[in-house]
């Protein structure tokens, strides 16, 4: 439990400093592995004694990476072709959503169960796509547009469930001037 946000900050540090990078072709700290930072966020209004909760997931994932390009070998390769084959899963994650497909296949990697209730329904998402301006990476740059061009096609409101108006959102989720006592959980 995490009652302030220094102890937040120290807590995500923590999290940035057990990660892996390591230097290859492409990128002198390419990311071995996909960060996620998970807050649940739960407050009491006290006037009502009503409680509301909700998640922040950050997801900072690694790179695609062509194999042939990053000179990978040994350990990195390994790593490398785990990390596109997470993508990958996502990816299917991502346009079976937007396409509101019956069976969306959460659990055929690690990563999309850990994103499943992020994806979709009443989930706020947003995704930053990192681009080189160096011409050498192109092409990696067009495939991780286009990949945020397929996660921009999910909608993400349920209907009865989303709040329809400022007053709702506003009655479900007390704004920090109200009196109400907050806390995070990791």
């Amino acid at each position: 439990e995490v009652k302030d946000p220094l102890e937040l900050k120290r807590l995500l540090a923590r999290g940035l400093v057990a990660r892996t990078v390591a230097a290859n072709a492409m990128n002198a700290e390419s990311s071995r592995s996909h960060l996620l930072f998970t807050m649940k966020v739960c407050t009491v209004d006290l006037d009502s004694q009503e409680s509301f909760s909700g998640k922040i997931l950050l997801c900072d994932l690694g790179g695609s990476e062509r194999l042939k390009k990053t000179e990978a070998a040994g350990e990195q390769l390994k790593e490398a072709i785990e990390i596109n084959r997470s993508l990958t899963a996502l990816g299917d994650v991502i346009e079976a959503v937007a396409e509101k497909r019956r069976q969306v296949p959460y659990r055929n990697h690690k990563l999309t169960q850990l994103l499943q209730d992020s994806l979709g329904g009443t989930a706020k998402t947003l995704m930053f796509v990192n681009c080189s301006p160096a011409e050498s990476n192109l092409q990696e740059t067009s495939m991780s547009l286009n990949y945020a061009c397929r996660a921009k096609r999910i909608v993400n409101s349920q209907p009865g469930t989303a709040p329809t108006s400022p007053a709702m959102s506003s009655r479900r989720f007390p704004a920090h001037g109200s009196r109400a006592n907050s806390r995070a959980n990791s």
